[in-house]
């Protein structure tokens, strides 16, 4: 949560520099965010034959937060910063959820490690604009590719490859 006040003074002047117009801003400024997640993972490899293993992993991820931005003017009246700016203020809710599932396939030797494989994930998005009570979905499927390569030329020296994708 955070507080602040902006205060503002613009003068224009004309080309005989005499003062044409004197714009000010005076506004209170509020904000609010919260967030709350939680998240979960498996993993489980299995050894296929000699020096082959395949790991398949899944995750689930839900993220909900809330975003409340206000502006304020001064009230005329009172002097008391209470009329709310509409196109300068916002109350948003979010839910977020994600799946992730990937396989790979994995070579292990004594002085090579070879991976490769990849993952998928799938989003949702919720968004709920409690201003204008507008709704907003929005989902998502991305692949990320992945190959890495370890090999151990020496026990003080190895060499490393690894590619993946990644947003």
């Amino acid at each position: 949560t955070s507080s602040g006040f902006l205060l503002s003074q613009t003068n224009y002047f004309k080309s005989d520099s005499s003062l044409q117009q004197t714009d000010l801003i005076d506004q209170r400024k509020n904000s609010d965010n919260k967030t709350n997640t939680w998240k979960g993972k498996i993993i489980y490899t299995e050894p296929l034959i000699k020096n082959w293993f395949v790991i398949t992993d899944y995750s689930i991820r839900n993220t909900i937060s809330s975003s409340r931005r206000y502006s304020y003017i001064k009230n005329s009246l009172n002097s008391e910063y209470d009329q709310v700016v509409d196109s300068l203020s916002n109350s948003l809710r979010y839910n977020i959820l994600g799946h992730q599932g990937g396989i790979s396939l994995r070579y292990t030797t004594k002085k090579m490690n070879l991976s490769f494989g990849g993952k998928a994930s799938y989003t949702d998005l919720y968004q709920h604009n409690l201003v204008n009570d507008s709704i907003r979905e929005q989902h998502f499927l991305n692949l990320f590719p992945s190959i890495s390569l370890n090999y151990k030329r020496r026990n003080t020296s190895n060499l490393s490859i690894s590619l993946s994708g990644n947003t």
